[in-house]
């Protein structure tokens, strides 16, 4: 509704300023625009019960006024461009419901400033529980940002200007539920709580570790893409080992991170 109002008052004001300028200084009135108001809502039969005729005739009146206004202020010696500024202005009942939006705008505003609280509480209970537990922890070294950086636009070759397909709808989603799940913040806490409390945090490689065959488990230390069966389970196309993959995945962590340390001792 508000584009619509806007676009009604654009048009007319342009209107007006086109007569103005190439008519000789002909002024457009507010009869004469309103009685166009029919053959407008004739064009779009579609948007007849989103506002109301009066409604419009309201964004009318509220221009004629506004550029009465603009040349009382140009005849009392204001610049037109300092007197064009007032006709920046907005019916009534749009101007309500813009109110009504940016109220409803500052309550989302609240609800991600209570997610944006609750996600680093969460993040210090968790590194908390496991800072006590264990004297070592180990997790994948991830570089969050290269993650969540945009894919580059790849131009078509056959089509100069354009741009091939590069799954960047696909990764902004991914994106944002890496950023939402707050990575880079938990691991920094949980580096800080490990460090005070004397504990040992070690990042390992986490190249293939959910599509190796974990040793610890028995497994044959065979990597391939194919091991990974679906996300939740693994199957060793060398040794037939199987298992969840998660688990496989946080096996082969500790392994490295065991690795790690004998080669720092």
């Amino acid at each position: 509704m508000l584009r619509d109002h806007c676009s009604l008052y654009n048009g007319a004001l342009q209107e007006r300023r086109d007569a103005y300028r190439h008519t000789s200084r002909t002024s457009i009135k507010y009869g004469d625009q309103s009685a166009q108001l029919k053959e407008i809502r004739a064009v779009a039969p579609q948007r007849q019960g989103h506002w109301s005729f009066s409604s419009r005739q309201a964004t009318i009146r509220r221009l004629d006024k506004a550029f009465q206004a603009f040349f009382r202020r140009v005849k009392a010696g204001q610049k037109p461009g300092e007197a064009q500024r007032h006709l920046a202005t907005f019916p009534k009942r749009t101007r309500r419901r813009t109110e009504a939006h940016r109220a409803a705008a500052r309550r989302v505003a609240k609800l991600y400033a209570r997610i944006r609280r609750r996600r680093p509480d969460h993040a210090h209970k968790t590194a908390l529980t496991l800072v006590r537990d264990h004297d070592v922890i180990a997790h994948e070294k991830l570089d969050t940002a290269g993650m969540t950086r945009a894919p580059k636009p790849e131009p078509d070759p056959d089509a100069p200007g354009t741009f091939l397909p590069n799954g960047a709808a696909a990764k902004a989603g991914l994106n944002r539920g890496i950023l939402d799940a707050g990575w880079a913040q938990f691991l920094t806490i949980l580096a800080k709580k490990a460090e005070s409390a004397g504990r040992l945090v070690v990042a390992v490689d986490a190249r293939n570790t959910s599509r190796t065959c974990p040793p610890s488990l028995g497994g044959c230390r065979h990597a391939a893409e194919e091991n990974r069966v679906n996300q939740a389970k693994f199957a060793c196309t060398a040794c037939g080992f199987t298992a969840h993959a998660d688990h496989v995945g946080a096996t082969n962590v500790l392994d490295r991170a065991g690795l790690v340390l004998c080669d720092a001792a």
